[in-house]
C-alpha cells in the first residue's frame, strides 16, 4: 500500500486497462525510475512532487530535443564525474529477476553506463546458499549490461539493506568491482542554484561499479 501510495503521488497511474496509453507506460517507468533518487525528506510533500514531476518531463524535452537536433554540450565540470545518475537515461528498463528480488529492478542507460537500482534482496539467505544462486542476478544483470552496449554497471544498493551490502564489500575484490563515493553534499550548494537539483541525491546509496 505504501509502494502504491507512492506511484500515485509521483504520477503513476494504472495502465493495465484497455485505455491504457503506452506512451504514459513511458512516462510511468521513467518519472518512477528517476524517483529513486527523490531525498526521502522530499517524497512526502506534495509541493515538491509537483516540482519533481515537471523538473523531468522538462528535462526530458531538453534531451529528447538534443537526439533530434545533437549540439554540443558544454563541459560539466569534474564535480559531475561520479554523479552520472543525475542525467536522465537514453534507455529506461524494468528488469525482474523473481528467485532474487520480490520487487521490479528499476534501470537506466546513459551513453556509457548501466544503472541498476536495486530492491531489497527478498529471497530467503538459506535458499539462495543452496541454490548456490547468489551471484547469479549480477551476473545475468552484467549480460544485459553488456548486451546493451555499456561500457560499465553502477549497482545503487539501498543503506538499509546490510545483507546485501555486507555481502558485496566482502567479496568486492575478486568480482572485480569498485566502491564510487557518493555526491558531494557540501559542494552541491555552490554546484547548483536550483531547488529543483537540490531535492534530489544518492546518499540513501552504496554505489557500486563493475565493467561489462
Amino acid at each position: 500500500m505504501v509502494r502504491e501510495a507512492m506511484d500515485s503521488r509521483i504520477g503513476m497511474r494504472d495502465i493495465g486497462r484497455p485505455s491504457g496509453n503506452l506512451v504514459q507506460l513511458y512516462w510511468d517507468i521513467i518519472l518512477l525510475t528517476e524517483s529513486k533518487f527523490l531525498l526521502p525528506q522530499y517524497r512526502q510533500q506534495q509541493q515538491y512532487l509537483k516540482l519533481f514531476q515537471k523538473y523531468v518531463v522538462d528535462k526530458m524535452g531538453v534531451t529528447l530535443n538534443r537526439m533530434v537536433k545533437p549540439v554540443k554540450v558544454p563541459h560539466s565540470g569534474a564535480g559531475n564525474v561520479n554523479t552520472p545518475w543525475r542525467q536522465l537515461g537514453i534507455i529506461y528498463l524494468m528488469v525482474y529477476l523473481p528467485l532474487h528480488f520480490k520487487d521490479v529492478i528499476w534501470c537506466k542507460c546513459d551513453q556509457f553506463c548501466f544503472h541498476v537500482i536495486l530492491p531489497q534482496n527478498n529471497a530467503s539467505l538459506a535458499l539462495r546458499r543452496a541454490n548456490g544462486n547468489d551471484k547469479e542476478w549480477l551476473l545475468a544483470l552484467l549480460e544485459l549490461g553488456d548486451k546493451l552496449g555499456m561500457q560499465s554497471i553502477r549497482l545503487y544498493i539501498g543503506r538499509d539493506n546490510f545483507n546485501g551490502i555486507s555481502t558485496f564489500l566482502r567479496n568486492l575484490n575478486w568480482i572485480g568491482g569498485k566502491l564510487v563515493s557518493n555526491e558531494n553534499r557540501a559542494g552541491l550548494m555552490a554546484q547548483y542554484s536550483s531547488v529543483d537539483d537540490l531535492i534530489f541525491g544518492d546518499e540513501d546509496y552504496v554505489i557500486l561499479e563493475f565493467e561489462c
